[in-house]
């Protein structure tokens, strides 16, 4: 079964050349990595391209979003599962085979890489519960049964993928994505995924204004229908 994993990344020079490391280092028996390019400003591009091979490839746009970064690496993606993997190490590329196992094993047509399944250590607690609110909020419209709807690590079928008229530029690709695949009956399992948190200081990038947006995208996807197959 042959994997695409989709890097997302916006000045990640810190951190982009050891994700890369690590994902060669699984060792993976037939992959490819797209990393998106959203527009960096600092070194990103180029320790990419210093590390561009069969397996790897770059593609690079306007800065727009990591929503609008996903949707054109999904577009590119030839595997037969999408993993997506962000640009730093709040999770880790070791979890990735795990990610995908449910799948090979037919059990799961999308899983989730949980950040909430085992404690996390130097997570703010408004964050863990804005998570919380979200999450449960995304349970109850969509009758999932998750712990992580905004989690960055997921694994998702490509012909599930590709059915999927997406249309997000930002953080609320996480949201549009879970109410597409519940709405069109994938079957959606979580798994746990060990996860560092990282402060604004250290490169964050997600805010406030994006849990607010997740809210009104939760409410908003509830209306979406998959076109009759």
């Amino acid at each position: 079964m042959r994997i695409t994993i989709v890097v997302p990344a916006y000045n990640e020079e810190a951190f982009i050349g050891q994700v890369l490391d690590e994902i060669e280092a699984l060792q993976l028996p037939d992959y490819e990595v797209i990393v998106v390019n959203d527009g960096s400003t600092d070194g990103t591009e180029a320790i990419v391209k210093e590390r561009l091979s069969e397996s790897i490839r770059l593609l690079t746009k306007p800065n727009g979003g990591k929503g609008s970064a996903l949707r054109l690496g999904f577009g590119e993606a030839t595997g037969d599962v999408v993993v997506v993997q962000d640009a730093d190490i709040e999770l880790t590329p070791a979890n990735i085979p795990h990610l995908v196992r449910p799948i090979e094993e037919g059990r799961a047509d999308v899983v989730y890489g949980s950040r909430f399944h085992e404690p996390v250590a130097g997570l703010r607690h408004a964050s863990r519960w804005a998570n919380k609110l979200l999450t449960g909020l995304t349970n109850l419209v969509y009758r999932t049964h998750l712990t992580d709807m905004e989690t960055a690590h997921k694994a998702i079928v490509r012909s599930f993928l590709v059915r999927l008229p997406l249309e997000s530029s930002r953080y609320d690709i996480e949201v549009e994505l879970t109410a597409k695949l519940a709405r069109s009956g994938a079957r959606i399992v979580e798994i746990p995924s060990p996860y560092t948190p990282r402060t604004v200081d250290e490169g964050k990038k997600i805010g406030v204004r994006d849990g607010i947006e997740a809210i009104g995208r939760i409410l908003r996807w509830a209306r979406w229908k998959p076109a009759p197959t």
